[in-house]
């Protein structure tokens, strides 16, 4: 089947056109989604640097408090006996810690604790670890991981967290080590998780703090303190002590973006989830409008060369139909005002047109005269 002049020039123009459209399209959206990746992935390992210090800033309010007990109780004298009534007296200050107070001695003995229970004073905690952490580095206060079961002669066997710091003389000498406890539980509310819920980390996205041993001290969902979070993919990574993010695949297939980095001045680590989907919704809506971009792109071209295709056409078909009435016989002329190659060739046409006028009005019909010779002439 033939095609018109008009058809092979849109499709010579504009084929090529659409697919540079099309490969520019496909490369720009692969090329914006790496990009967009990068930046989603730095800004999440960031968010979860700035928080795990914001958690560490808060925190230090009850390290603070302790100290603050701590320098107080070598006022009445440094005996077991005078410290005991000294901490028995800062009982309203301590009652923050709602998993109660033990103070120990330089060598890990029980001096006293809050509230009182005779059976324990004396009992040799010395291999309790932030007890440890303390004679290790007194400079620095102790976070301990989640504890209870090892310590059931601890006041209670509740899951707990404690908070230590030392009490030192006024020479700077360790006389021993105050140690503060917060229950930790979905169902317990006290100060310390006051203070996380303050800071609104599930703002962030389902945010869980997990203690040095893999076990969970706070979740933003509120029902897995104290479960242990060595299943969850980042697990590995998260308490390796460095920042970072990556992308993984949840129980129920979808995609999340976890971001994590340790808390200082702890052996924990903050860990912040947040959906794939929802953190690409942008970039789908920059492609739904790149789509659009495209169509138009390709529209648009169209409609104009087929309008301007129109006004090259219509003087190439009236040429077409004028040669076609020459060659009857017919006199015709064509106009074609375009200012460009097709007036010239009209004004040719019409030129050889007259030029074929003018040839056949010199022609003139031959006649032939016929002539009878008499026959006495042939003899």
């Amino acid at each position: 089947m033939r095609r018109s002049l008009r058809t092979k020039i849109l499709l010579l123009s504009l084929l090529p056109a659409a697919a540079m459209y099309l490969l520019v399209a496909v490369v720009a959206y692969f090329a914006a989604q790496s990009v967009a990746q990068g930046l989603v992935l730095d800004r999440d390992r960031e968010l979860a640097r700035l928080s795990a210090a914001e958690v560490s800033a808060s925190l230090q309010e009850y390290p603070e408090l302790l100290s603050g007990v701590a320098r107080d109780l070598l006022v009445g004298g440094q005996t077991d006996a005078d410290l005991a009534r000294a901490l028995a007296d800062d009982a309203i200050r301590l009652t923050y810690f709602d998993g109660g107070v033990v103070l120990l001695d330089n060598l890990g003995r029980v001096i006293a604790t809050l509230p009182e229970d005779p059976a324990i004073p004396g009992a040799d905690w010395s291999s309790w670890p932030v007890f440890r952490q303390i004679i290790q580095n007194p400079n620095r206060p102790a976070f301990s991981n989640v504890e209870g079961e090892e310590r059931t002669e601890a006041l209670d066997d509740a899951l707990s967290l404690a908070v230590a710091v030392p009490v030192l003389t006024a020479r700077n000498e360790l006389r021993g080590v105050l140690v503060g406890r917060f229950r930790i539980g979905p169902d317990v509310l006290n100060p310390f998780y006051g203070t996380l819920l303050r800071l609104r980390l599930e703002s962030k996205g389902e945010a869980h703090i997990v203690d040095g041993a893999g076990r969970l001290l706070y979740a933003s969902a509120g029902d897995a303190a104290g479960e242990s979070f060595g299943d969850h993919p980042v697990a590995a990574v998260a308490l390796s002590g460095t920042s970072g993010a990556l992308r993984t695949p949840t129980a129920d297939g979808d995609e999340v973006l976890a971001s994590y980095s340790p808390i200082p001045g702890t052996d924990w680590s903050l860990v912040i989830e947040e959906e794939w989907a929802a953190l690409m919704a942008p970039l789908r809506r920059y492609a739904a409008g790149l789509a659009l971009l495209l169509s138009l792109g390709i529209i648009l071209p169209a409609v104009v060369v087929a309008g301007g295709m129109q006004r090259v056409t219509r003087p190439i078909n009236a040429l077409v139909e004028a040669t076609r009435q020459v060659a009857r016989g017919a006199a015709v002329t064509v106009s074609a005002p375009t200012g460009d190659e097709l007036e010239t060739l009209a004004e040719q046409f019409n030129f050889m047109s007259a030029e074929l006028r003018a040839s056949y009005a010199q022609l003139e019909p031959v006649s032939y005269t016929h002539l009878t010779l008499p026959t006495s002439d042939l003899v």
